[in-house]
């Protein structure tokens, strides 16, 4: 069911209920609905409950005076976390969500159970240049992002706030950051999932899951940390949700 509740920082975030079950919080990506994230949030919804959020200025949620950033936006679902009553939630985030919900688990580690980790990058010189130059020229009416603002538009009622998020995204995505020592402090579990053909290269995810213990001769010989990560075949950052098909099952014996 839709709602909204205020956050503490005044940001009025929209979010649906569906399922029951254990929680699990979805975050899409960076100019992103809920709609967007394909038949993710139901086939999670068939054993769990899924809160499904939009963040600041995306979709049904109003934009408030403040820049867009990861961390920002990971404080207020940790907010709307805890006035759902939720307390403790496994989270999933895609892109800029994964970012978002990187910065939940380590802004508010009593929150987080599990975290999944979905074609994002914890340092910003993981993508590659060419991604980063091309976000960098993001613009409105930018021909690649007219899905985008479609979905925007069917969710919010008007095209009225579709520049400014375009703008916020941008700044956003050209942001220089390494969460390295932060990632290696991280005590929860953690599902990172990319694809063969993403934005980044696979050895940036292999590089997260070695920060968090995975990759050594102890989980060689059976001692399976607290990490996991998995590589779709045939798939890049645009068509990661047309891969449920692989993504589900491994979604759903991590988070079982």
């Amino acid at each position: 069911m839709p709602k909204a509740r205020k956050t503490t920082s005044g940001l009025e975030m929209y979010y649906e209920v569906s399922g029951v079950g254990s929680p699990v919080v979805v975050i899409p990506g960076g100019l992103m609905t809920i709609e967007q994230m394909g038949g993710l949030p139901s086939a999670l919804a068939k054993t769990r409950q899924v809160v499904a959020v939009e963040p600041q200025a995306h979709g049904h949620t109003a934009d408030i005076n403040r820049p867009l950033s990861c961390e920002h936006m990971a404080d207020d679902v940790a907010a709307l976390i805890a006035e759902l009553g939720l307390e403790c939630v496994d989270v999933c985030g895609f892109s800029v969500g994964a970012g978002t919900a990187l910065q939940l688990a380590i802004r508010h580690p009593a929150s987080v159970r599990k975290l999944v980790f979905l074609s994002g990058v914890f340092k910003s010189d993981g993508e590659y240049q060419e991604i980063r130059a091309f976000a960098s020229q993001f613009a409105p009416d930018m021909p690649m992002l007219a899905m985008n603002r479609h979905a925007y538009v069917q969710a919010s009622g008007s095209p009225e706030g579709w520049p400014a998020l375009v703008e916020k995204t941008r700044l956003l995505l050209c942001e220089s950051y390494d969460w390295s020592t932060q990632v290696a402090a991280l005590s929860v579990p953690v599902l990172i999932v990319a694809g063969d053909s993403d934005t980044f290269p696979v050895a940036h995810a292999l590089e997260m899951f070695r920060l968090l213990g995975g990759d050594t001769s102890a989980t060689a010989m059976g001692g399976i940390g607290r990490a996991r990560l998995a590589v779709l075949p045939g798939t890049n950052h645009f068509g990661f949700m047309q891969r449920l098909d692989l993504l589900v099952p491994i979604l759903s014996t991590f988070l079982g």
